[in-house]
């Protein structure tokens, strides 16, 4: 599907007015659609720590392959292939793929990492969790404003993204909180 989105809405292009780019939209619709069935058949708790020795394998595999296809892109050269973002090649083919699978082995992995190390839950990450949903579906709005109310700073992008970072990820979980405190959007967000 991320293929196909790409053939006509390459990475990379931006619909405006919201910032929106479609070529990873069927991966966000597809994981959002399957973390909805895992939930529901119980599949983050019932998958097997050989199930997740599988999975950090492929994962380990695609990680090994970045490079392989950045370099057939142009990486070595003054400048990337642009057929790597869209269109009808393999070079758009091979990166689809590869976001596909890197993005569901590296859930799995990140997943049964944290089931092993982190099964516990104080306050704030219990308030955090309550909200990540809402924070998922407005962090662009918020992040897309912050980025355009500070673009008049003048500094080391590095130090900016270092500075606002915090703020942002603050703030989209403050307007969360807030938004869920309205009647009933809690029980939809």
């Amino acid at each position: 599907m991320t293929f196909g989105v790409r053939l006509w809405a390459p990475s990379g292009m931006w619909f405006e007015p919201w910032h929106l780019e479609f070529a990873r939209a069927p991966q966000y619709i597809a994981l959002f659609v399957i973390g909805l069935v895992a939930y529901r058949g119980n599949w983050l708790e019932s998958f097997t720590e050989a199930q997740a020795k599988t999975w950090r394998w492929i994962a380990l595999v695609f990680i090994l392959l970045l490079p392989v296809v950045a370099i057939a892109a142009g990486a070595l050269t003054d400048q990337m292939d642009e057929r790597l973002n869209g269109g009808l090649n393999w070079l758009s083919l091979a990166y689809s793929l590869w976001e596909g699978f890197m993005c569901v082995s590296m859930v799995i992995v990140v997943l049964a990492w944290f089931r092993k190390r982190f099964d516990h839950q104080g306050r704030l990450a219990k308030v955090m969790s309550d909200n990540c949903f809402a924070v998922y579906i407005f962090h662009p709005l918020i992040i897309v404003w912050l980025g355009l109310a500070l673009s008049g700073i003048q500094m080391n992008l590095a130090l900016k993204f270092i500075w606002v970072a915090p703020v942002a990820v603050a703030l989209c979980y403050l307007v969360a909180y807030l938004i869920r405190k309205i009647p009933f959007v809690r029980s939809v967000l």
